[in-house]
């Protein structure tokens, strides 16, 4: 049988960093674990105060202040920023920015720096200006998070032949902010990952969590708690279930050839009479 296990990261037994550990007990035989549904807060920031808010204008750093920037309000504040000899705009109609200037010559993002997507650039990059001019080289990206990816240390999965953390990836969508996202599973077994910790005494499991976006970044929900059911089974569950639905297949199929059988007999009994 699966057994269900809430958990919260309001309550777990400690957080290690941006890791989430609870205790888990699991039954014997169980070597299965899957996500069966999670509650997600969207209340994370676009521009966050931690050391990944800033860019660089030549040699001069800038750091941009955290909150959730749309377009315009973002160009305003990093105009403001930049001063009379520099200027940003956005072209609406390729969805891009456009920087002037009259003294830089590159603008680059170190490998710390989140606000590359804002601008339209690449990760890690230094991009050059030509003839004061610096267009960016993609499409902005006003929504930092397309995906929560929620790793667990208990399930790597080696089988191919690269260790998987991952226990379940959840599209974001377009769900405006300081709301939440739901999920569920519709097919756990499918998904499920191998449970490959060490059993501790009471049949406890130390199970440890953590959410990052598509491009590996922790997600930071502002205090607000993840809540997520996890199910707990043994290989011979889904062994049991196939062979409980072959015998009930021919339980029915029996019973549905009796019946038949039995309306011949009492046809052949009538024919007999006459």
């Amino acid at each position: 049988m699966a057994t269900t296990h809430y958990l919260s990261t309001e309550f777990a037994l400690q957080r290690n960093g941006a890791q989430y550990v609870f205790r888990v007990k699991l039954k014997p035989n169980e070597s299965r674990v899957a996500l069966l549904s999670a509650i997600i807060p969207k209340t994370w920031l676009l521009v966050e105060n931690n050391g990944s808010n800033h860019f660089h204008l030549d040699n001069q750093q800038y750091y941009v202040a955290e909150g959730n920037w749309d377009v315009l309000s973002f160009v305003a504040e990093v105009n403001t920023l930049l001063g009379p000899n520099h200027n940003v705009s956005f072209d609406t109609l390729t969805g891009r920015m456009v920087f002037t200037s009259n003294t830089a010559s590159t603008l680059s993002f170190d490998d710390k720096s989140k606000l590359y997507g804002l601008f339209g650039f690449s990760y890690n990059s230094t991009n050059n200006f030509v003839s004061n001019t610096l267009k960016s080289s993609r499409c902005v990206l006003f929504q930092r998070v397309q995906s929560v990816n929620i790793l667990c240390n208990s399930c790597i999965d080696t089988s191919s032949g690269v260790s998987d953390s991952l226990l379940c990836q959840i599209p974001v969508g377009s769900l405006e902010m300081f709301n939440f996202v739901s999920w569920e599973s519709t097919d756990y077994q499918t998904m499920s990952k191998p449970l490959l910790l060490a059993t501790l005494e009471g049949g406890y499991v130390e199970m440890s969590f953590e959410f990052i976006d598509q491009d590996g970044w922790d997600i930071d929900f502002s205090g607000l708690p993840v809540t997520f059911v996890l199910v707990t089974y043994g290989e011979d569950d889904t062994m049991q279930k196939i062979h409980d639905s072959i015998r009930a297949y021919f339980q029915v199929r029996t019973n549905q050839i009796k019946y038949e059988l039995d309306n011949i007999k009492n046809r052949l009994n009538k024919s007999v009479g006459q």
